[in-house]
C-alpha cells in the first residue's frame, strides 16, 4: 500500500475510493458519502 497526499497527484484519478480512513480523526461536521465504508483507523487489507 502506498499513501499519497492528493496534492502530489498531477493526473486524473479514474478509480473510485475503497474506504474513508482515519474517520476517528475526522471533523465532526464532515459527513462523507456513506456508500463508501468508513474505517476509524488506517486501512488494513484482509
Amino acid at each position: 500500500m502506498i499513501l499519497l497526499r492528493m496534492g502530489c497527484v498531477d493526473t486524473e484519478i479514474t478509480q473510485k475510493p475503497d474506504a474513508h480512513i482515519w474517520r476517528s480523526d475526522g471533523a465532526p461536521w464532515y459527513d462523507p458519502d456513506d456508500k463508501i465504508r468508513q474505517l476509524a483507523e488506517g486501512y488494513v487489507k484482509a
